[in-house]
């Protein structure tokens, strides 16, 4: 369980600095826009949607045979 705690306050810390480095300078520091950020952070939502309910079910199989 402590594992899992420390995945989902990474994840979280992920999601936050994502929003504090648009707002930052770093959007002229790559030479990127909001637009390929956007597409980017919904890739990321995407992966966490697709692998959230497989992992849970391996895990559940790791742990409770």
């Amino acid at each position: 369980m402590p594992l899992l705690v420390i995945g989902f306050f990474m994840m979280q810390l992920i999601r936050g600095n994502i929003s504090n480095a648009v707002t930052d300078t770093i959007l002229q520091d790559l030479n990127i826009n909001t637009n390929d950020v956007n597409v980017r952070y919904q890739l990321l939502s995407m992966g966490i949607l697709l692998f959230e309910i497989p992992s849970n079910i391996v895990l559940q199989r790791v742990f409770y045979p």
